[in-house]
């Protein structure tokens, strides 16, 4: 979601980044109410109290506003306080903010602004004190706050205090049934032990708990709130209003304060007063007519719907983690909110190949090898050219999805290199070492290939029209540089401090391998094995059956993610016998493979993918976290027709996928299964071979539904 305001509008403070990633409680307040709704220095007190009770729940505020041009989700208390003495701040609806970004202004964001900039953030829940809504007389001036629709377009809880008592209440929820938006009333406490409350409750009305209007819904206790939640973020429509009527001690002045509400709004008519400076000549006016009493309560309410809004936030949160522990869809407590980021996540160390691809992709469909087509010849085509590399693209994908993967790679000192690091800056270049390239002892090679060349790897593939692979060309001496020396000092320099998974695929020497693994062990992480090809699948287990008295201890991996015909070339290793294949509509028989390679201890668990079949996950009976959840088969979700463009990359996008659902420790193996599938859906559908919108496109609620799971016996 970020990317559409672009990187220079939106700024999301780290702590509340790292909340929403990680699933955590996170409320968002607004900040006209400390520019334009109070006075000073009630104000600022009032947004720090706020924030303040919103901690002590458990969760992480998040004020909102405008600075300089730049939308701001989680201001700091400095900033808070300069906004809400800044006299020139304006009020910001959501039709100025492009004007008050072009303009570089300071601003207090209403409730519509407030929610725009929620959603751009991931948060779900959302505290003011009232909302905007029709004006009376509202029928005639067509004065209809844009809170309204912008409820209608945000699938966030919004907790108010209901509709300011100066509006047309009974309009302002007509509106709102329209605009498709759920409103309900919550009873707590004494408000809930009221005789007769349950069936006829009416919606507050910010100042007093009356209205004279009944409310269409009543919740009555904060667990039913989040499930409510839980509805709205999977249907990803219109938002959720929830009441909470003002405490009982200040309902006692309802019939002062309706007095001074007739007063004000009589005097505001005089005094030609409307559009966005109607409610705060109102709060003001209202204040003063009632010596205070109207602030003091304004002030309460703020606070209330700040401890009711964080317990909801942390309500929903626990809510998520009780989903992922009984493996139900994500999208019915907020899609891939399971696999994201925990603030005290491990990482993973990614260690393998670095690649610039050079795709060429062929326009007409009838120009295959298969048929004969002319080869010494030139061919109409698309031309592109990518960042590759199966440890790059898996640490790309992480990257994605958010994570801070350890990439241990090589790189030349040429202009590929330089690519690489301009075109993925959210990388961490930091660790991959820039080798010279070994000099080149396969027959007929160039002599002139000497060390000193220093050149990146690449990878120059053909496609057919349908995406899929013709041939390819490998350059990838450099990959020999991936050594266990570089390996050994990586760690010694603290690239494997904190890692939770190592995934090595086999791009690297056979001995890197090995060194990987043995690095893991020594860590107390998982090792993850990549084969790559069929050719270099067998770097797993180089002496099989060969009794050494330095045998590494099995399995040889936690988890190896193969394809078919890896899957194939790793069975015949095993089992000595001469080359077989799999079809992937025999699933039994691939399934019948994986026993045998968990039994021989070549893996503990395996991965995999069977192309347009789907993914196949069977965990081995020690797997730390989805032990007896499978095996699974998750088919593959629908691609628009004619959409695949190339199928480079998709399977690491999928094994990035498992393991940022691994990561996160709290999705179950379905969820893991379905989100992996998406990210690999995600790469199918462009020339790179991670996409840029991996995370959204796998957190799509409505491609979630698509994936089909089954459990397989065997």
């Amino acid at each position: 979601m970020l990317s559409k305001l672009g990187r220079g509008g939106l700024r999301v403070a780290e702590e509340v980044r790292a909340a929403v990633s990680a699933g955590g409680a996170v409320v968002a307040l607004e900040s006209t109410i400390f520019t334009s709704g109070m006075p000073r220095p009630i104000n600022v007190d009032t947004a720090l109290e706020a924030e303040r009770i919103v901690r002590s729940r458990g969760a992480v505020p998040a004020t909102v506003g405008m600075l300089a041009g730049r939308l701001v989700v989680g201001l700091s208390q400095a900033e808070i306080a300069a906004l809400g003495g800044d006299d020139y701040a304006i009020k910001c609806s959501t039709r100025d903010l492009p004007t008050a970004m072009a303009r570089r202004l300071n601003g207090g964001t209403t409730v519509s602004a407030t929610l725009v900039a929620a959603r751009l953030a991931g948060v779900p829940v959302f505290v003011t004190g009232g909302i905007g809504g029709v004006h009376r007389h509202g029928q005639d001036s067509m004065d209809v706050s844009a809170d309204l629709v912008q409820l209608g377009r945000t699938p966030i809880m919004t907790v108010c205090a209901g509709v300011k008592a100066f509006l047309d209440v009974g309009r302002t929820l007509e509106v709102l049934e329209t605009q498709g938006v759920g409103v309900a009333t919550l009873l707590l406490g004494d408000d809930a032990k009221q005789p007769g409350k349950k069936e006829e409750v009416e919606f507050p009305a910010f100042y007093t708990p009356s209205s004279g209007h009944k409310s269409p819904c009543t919740l009555h206790s904060v667990a039913e709130c989040a499930r409510v939640l839980a509805g709205v973020r999977s249907l990803d429509g219109p938002g959720f209003l929830l009441a909470v009527p003002i405490a009982r001690e200040f309902s006692e002045f309802s019939s002062t304060v309706d007095a001074a509400i007739r007063d004000a709004l009589d005097e505001a008519g005089r005094l030609g007063i409307r559009g966005r400076a109607i409610t705060p000549f109102l709060l003001d006016r209202i204040a003063r007519l009632t010596d205070g009493a109207s602030l003091r309560a304004n002030v309460a309410l703020v606070k209330r719907n700040a401890d009711v809004g964080a317990q909801i936030a942390k309500a929903f949160s626990e809510l998520q983690d009780a989903a992922a522990a009984t493996g139900k869809n994500f999208a019915d407590a907020g899609v891939s909110s399971r696999v994201a980021p925990r603030r005290t996540s491990g990482r993973a160390v990614v260690i393998g190949g670095c690649n610039l691809d050079l795709t060429a992709r062929l326009k007409d469909a009838a120009a295959t090898a298969d048929s004969g087509f002319p080869t010494e010849a030139t061919h109409s085509g698309r031309v592109v050219i990518t960042c590759g590399g199966v440890g790059r693209n898996i640490a790309d994908a992480l990257a994605r999805c958010g994570h801070q993967p350890v990439l241990l790679s090589a790189l030349g000192r040429d202009q590929a290199a330089e690519l690489h690091r301009r075109l993925c800056p959210h990388l961490d270049w930091s660790w991959v070492r820039t080798a010279a390239t070994p000099r080149t002892t396969t027959p007929g090679s160039d002599a002139a290939d000497d060390a000193d060349e220093a050149r990146s790897a690449a990878y120059a593939l053909s496609l057919r029209a349908d995406g899929s692979l013709l041939f390819g060309v490998a350059d990838m001496d450099i990959h020999g540089t991936i050594d266990p020396d570089y390996l050994e000092a990586s760690d010694s320099a603290g690239a494997f401090d904190n890692a939770e998974i190592v995934c090595c695929d086999a791009n690297c020497p056979t001995e890197t391998v090995a060194a990987a693994r043995r690095l893991a062990r020594r860590r107390g992480a998982e090792f993850w094995f990549e084969p790559t090809d069929t050719h270099k699948a067998a770097k797993l287990l180089p002496d099989w059956g060969e009794k050494s008295s330095e045998e590494p201890p099995l399995p040889l991996c936690d988890w190896a993610t193969p394809n078919l015909h890896e899957l194939a070339a790793l069975h015949r290793l095993v089992s000595g016998g001469s080359a077989m294949s799999f079809d992937s509509s025999n699933l039994l028989s691939v399934l019948a493979a994986c026993r045998r390679l968990l039994a021989e201890g070549v893996a503990g668990s395996l991965a995999v993918k069977l192309g347009p079949a789907g993914l196949l996950l069977v965990p081995g009976q020690t797997d730390r976290l989805w032990a007896g959840q499978g095996p699974l088969h998750c088919s593959a979700p629908a691609t628009p027709p004619g959409g695949i463009v190339s199928v480079s990359g998709a399977g690491d996008s999928l094994v990035a996928g498992l393991l940022t659902a691994r990561l996160s420790g709290r999705a179950s193996l379905a969820e893991s299964g379905i989100f992996a599938s998406l990210c690999a859906r995600a790469s199918l559908l462009g020339f790179e071979a991670v996409s840029s919108r991996l995370s959204a496109a796998a957190s799509d609620s409505q491609l979630w539904r698509e994936v089909t799971v089954s459990r397989l016996c065997d």
